[in-house]
């Protein structure tokens, strides 16, 4: 018979935490990211009110709106980063002037910017809800002329997803 952690512990030191014993390690679900899923429940009135209290101290979004802090971000899904010539944009952010932003890395940006480009001058600590992102994402595509669609969200996994186990007869 094996002995467990706590009688392990207990044999050794006068003194120890009693640590839940939890059996055997049972298959663990690995929760999959969906940002087209988390995209089409987004509220992009909420992304606006988001905006207005977190992004709004630096940004404007409005069409032909002035620089603030940061750059104005009317029409920045689709643009290319450090994309706005009247604004001066760290060096971080220059080196990846070849990058466009799509969903998926301004999803990636507003969830930690100084993670997402080392050295970045932006100091936003990031928004840690997906919810609150995916908002923010459907705001700013509000005011993006001719936005890409969002990516579709991915495909149900089972027996029970579409186009599962059928038969013709």
């Amino acid at each position: 018979e094996e002995e467990t952690l706590n009688e392990w512990a207990q044999s050794r030191y006068s003194y120890y935490t009693e640590i839940a014993e939890t059996g055997g390690g049972g298959e663990v679900e690995e929760e999959v990211y969906d940002l087209g899923a988390l995209l089409a429940s987004a509220d992009a009135s909420s992304g606006e009110r988001t905006f207005k209290a977190k992004c709004s101290t630096c940004h404007t979004i409005a069409a032909g709106g002035a620089n603030g802090t940061g750059p104005n971000l009317h029409d920045i899904i689709g643009a290319s980063h450090a994309h706005a010539a009247s604004f001066g944009y760290s060096s971080a952010m220059q080196a990846t002037s070849g990058e466009v932003w799509n969903y998926e890395n301004i999803d990636h940006w507003l969830e930690n910017p100084s993670s997402y480009i080392l050295g970045t001058s932006m100091a936003f600590a990031g928004l840690r809800r997906d919810d609150e992102r995916a908002d923010v994402i459907a705001y700013l595509a509000q005011n993006t002329t001719n936005a890409p669609p969002f990516p579709e969200p991915l495909p149900e996994d089972g027996p029970d997803a579409e186009g599962g186990n059928t038969t013709e007869s």
